[in-house]
């Protein structure tokens, strides 16, 4: 189940917004405006990394006596990982439309797994956020990652927010 802070953003922009367990750090009010923020939310269940493409080897046709390309694909368990997680960002965006200018994450991935990969699952929710809360993930010039490992709850709490800073050459 995913909680959204839609309400908290939207309606009350100097108020507090609401993180997982209370509050967002006071470090956290202070930078981050409230009039900013794209997306805020607490996703519920193991956070899924993204897989390596895998490809298939090349075969030769003993008939036509060609050489058929192997063909490179997403695993099944990476494309409907993208898919859910890009519809619980729909959900929670307070923009309707992808924003085009520089953007900043904070994210928190909270795991059963003591070989979480952060790399890989924050790879994930940026590919996921593509269309839908930003044109393209090359738009993020700031990114605040941390795993908490062996959860007894596991999940993913996210605020994407906008950093009125124009990226170098735009």
């Amino acid at each position: 189940m995913a909680r959204y802070g839609r309400t908290a953003a939207a309606t009350a922009p100097r108020e507090r917004l609401a993180w997982r367990g209370g509050t967002l750090p006071l470090a956290w009010q202070t930078r981050v405006d409230p009039a900013d923020v794209i997306c805020y939310a607490d996703i519920d269940g193991e956070p899924v990394p993204k897989g390596r493409p895998r490809m298939t080897r090349a075969r030769f046709n003993e008939v036509t006596g060609e050489l058929r390309q192997g063909n490179v694909y997403t695993p099944a368990r990476t494309r409907q990982a993208e898919e859910n997680l890009g519809w619980v960002l729909k959900a929670a965006r307070l923009r309707p439309e992808p924003v085009d200018h520089p953007c900043a994450m904070l994210v928190w991935f909270r795991t059963t797994y003591s070989t979480a990969d952060l790399d890989n699952m924050l790879k994930m929710v940026s590919d996921s956020a593509n269309g839908i809360l930003w044109v393209d993930d090359k738009q993020l010039t700031e990114v605040h990652a941390h795993v908490l490992r062996r959860c007894t709850q596991p999940g993913t709490s996210l605020l994407i927010w906008t950093t009125n800073r124009r990226a170098p050459g735009q």
